[in-house]
């Protein structure tokens, strides 16, 4: 009997172990899920996500943003530099692909 159970908290322990890491590891791929790459150069960042929204800002070819919300056809994005506008999805690359 005395065997049995430090087989039992052997495979406690284990388990433990692994949901720790899984768990680090959810919390280091978080801000990355949230990423995109712009694919087209000179990208409209829009006031509006609307096709003929007027244009905020213009941005660059493979620069890094942080998607910040979602509408039709349309992804609201965030630079580094903290400049917020509505982007057209055909012209962003998930960092980390997603399921659809």
């Amino acid at each position: 009997m005395a065997r049995f159970r430090w087989v039992r908290f052997g495979g406690i322990l284990l388990g433990v172990v692994l949901i720790t890491l899984t768990v680090c590891n959810a919390m280091l791929l978080w801000p990355r899920m949230h990423e995109a790459v712009i694919l087209i150069n000179q990208t409209p960042a829009r006031v509006s996500p609307v096709p003929m929204g007027d244009t905020a800002f213009v941005l660059a070819e493979a620069e890094t943003v942080t998607v910040r919300a979602e509408h039709e056809d349309f992804m609201l994005i965030r630079t580094r530099n903290g400049l917020s506008g509505w982007v057209a999805r055909a012209n962003l690359g998930s960092v980390v692909p997603r399921a659809r």
